[in-house]
């Protein structure tokens, strides 16, 4: 993945298998901001990318 310094990213599928991968990658190459989807709300907010973000 290329760096994406001040894009924006729109994840479908963030909590489970490729999706969460790809949302941690967009934020660690500068993605300004990343929409993330979920079928459930709890499941994407368990993900370990969701965690690390800062407050």
């Amino acid at each position: 993945m290329p760096l994406l310094s001040g894009a924006v990213a729109l994840v479908t599928g963030a909590n489970g298998g490729l999706g969460p991968e790809l949302a941690e990658q967009a934020l660690a190459r500068g993605t300004a901001k990343v929409y993330a989807t979920a079928r459930h709300l709890r499941e994407i907010t368990r993900s370990s990318w969701m965690t690390s973000l800062p407050a």
